[in-house]
């Protein structure tokens, strides 16, 4: 269960974040970003970010599981 909360609040901040390049945004905000550049998607654009995050959940295992 502690998994599956942990992959919902990831994905929640993932979508609904409002991401930019500027010097203001929050580190984990600047991970995601760093996350999404160094695989080529565009952060900004949140259907390729949401479906970039939604495939790593889905293929990480449950360590408590």
């Amino acid at each position: 269960m502690f998994h599956e909360a942990m992959k919902y609040e990831i994905l929640s901040h993932v979508t609904y974040s409002s991401l930019s390049e500027n010097d203001s945004i929050f580190p984990h905000d600047k991970t995601i970003c760093d996350i999404c550049k160094a695989h080529g998607v565009d952060f900004r654009y949140k259907k390729d970010r949401i479906a970039f995050f939604t495939a790593i959940l889905d293929k990480m295992g449950n360590p408590y599981a």
